[in-house]
């Protein structure tokens, strides 16, 4: 790192920081930065940010650094003519972003959304050459956590929308551009918080897809039991088409068989890709394994509409308690199940018309194939499955 005067030195600066000396840092750079000519302004900031985020992200020193950078951050010299208060552009939003970096490693995520926020919606936060894809990136992985653990979901949506052309960018880079170990290491550090948070938020939102896409990214970037386990859930939970929940399945499979999986979840996971029906003893299994990761409803509801998937293609028409003995599930009651039934008629996961009157549910291939049913066809066909389940098991049809 070149000095930006001859009378100048950036390991001062360090030298302050590693003893604690917020002050005597912050007074250094003010005095490098009044010696550096005006034409040189942005190389003092970009060195600066330099010198000072391998400090931000270190918990020894990252509180001396938020001390010394707040204490720049209401210096006129460090807020120029491009920096305006509605908006962090030019060389302040490097200096924000040290700040945010430095509040994140010590845990004070309130004030470093603040400043991660003013870099996110700057109108330089694209433009701005001295930020680097990667930085960007890391303030949107960020600004994604700090709005998970404060509740304050306000510039979540927006982070989400900026980081997904980031991370696709630093994720075509990579595989040609090669670094020292301590660059790689950053990168791998900054791209696996981004996905992290991002499963986390789709999966808040309950985009089970794409929260399993996620986490199952991240475990390819860094094997891991729990994020292994977090795409496994995800995956049971996808309710978009079967195809994509069967590849979602079969992806989990294929690395639950490096025993990354527990032996439970991993059968479980078999179970749902090979189109069998969880047992009742299953379903509690899948929950105990779930522990905190998913909400129990949210599972729970996922598993039945598994296995009334699976039941749709064996019953034409079939009376709700015997479904639901078929299901295995005593728990679930008649206005439970018909409430599921028409959530998935209505998601299009299956094709169903629900006779509540007589408490008969009709199975069929397509929508279309409803229309083509006449009152007397739904009548015999009624008709004869309550003789067929009268014969067999009367209680079921008890009211």
């Amino acid at each position: 790192m070149s000095d930006v005067s001859s009378t100048f030195s950036w390991a001062t600066v360090d030298a302050a920081l590693a003893h604690g000396d917020a002050s005597g840092a912050a007074a250094t750079a003010l005095e490098g930065l009044r010696a550096s000519p005006l034409d040189r302004r942005e190389q003092f900031f970009s060195q600066l940010s330099l010198a000072l985020l391998p400090r931000a992200r270190a918990p020894e020193t990252a509180s001396c650094v938020a001390e010394a950078c707040e204490a720049l951050w209401g210096m006129p010299e460090f807020r120029s003519n491009r920096s305006c208060a509605s908006s962090v552009t030019g060389e302040a939003l490097l200096l924000a972003v040290v700040l945010a970096t430095a509040y994140t490693t010590v845990d004070k995520l309130e004030k470093a959304i603040a400043f991660d926020a003013a870099v996110l919606q700057s109108s330089a936060f694209f433009t701005y050459e001295g930020l680097t894809p990667l930085e960007r990136l890391a303030c949107v992985a960020r600004v994604l956590k700090a709005s998970r653990v404060t509740a304050d979901p306000r510039h979540a949506d927006s982070a989400v929308q900026k980081g997904m052309s980031l991370y696709h960018g630093i994720a075509d880079r990579a595989r040609y551009e090669s670094g020292d170990d301590e660059v790689q290491r950053h990168r791998h550090a900054v791209v696996c918080a981004y996905l992290l948070e991002l499963g986390l938020y789709r999966q808040e939102r309950h985009d089970y897809l794409r929260a399993f896409q996620s986490f199952f990214a991240l475990h390819e970037n860094r094997e891991d039991a729990v994020v292994l386990q977090r795409s496994a859930l995800c995956a049971l939970c996808v309710r978009a088409s079967e195809a994509e929940r069967q590849a979602a399945l079969y992806s989990v499979t294929l690395r639950g068989k490096d025993a990354l999986l527990t032996p439970s979840l991993y059968h479980y996971v078999q179970v749902a890709y090979n189109g069998q029906l969880f047992s009742a003893a299953d379903v509690e299994g899948v929950l105990a394994t779930a522990g905190p990761y998913l909400p129990q409803s949210i599972l729970r509801s996922a598993l039945r509409e598994h296995n009334i998937i699976i039941l749709a293609k064996t019953f034409e028409c079939v009376h709700w308690r015997s479904l639901c003995v078929h299901m295995d599930d005593e728990g679930i009651t008649e206005g439970e199940l018909y409430d599921l039934l028409v959530s998935m008629v209505q998601a299009q996961r299956v094709s169903a018309a629900i006779y509540q009157d007589t408490g008969f549910i009709e199975f069929t291939n397509t929508a279309k194939a409803h229309a083509q049913i006449t009152d007397t066809d739904a009548f015999n066909r009624i008709s004869a499955a309550a003789t067929a389940i009268g014969k067999a098991r009367p209680e079921l049809l008890l009211v």
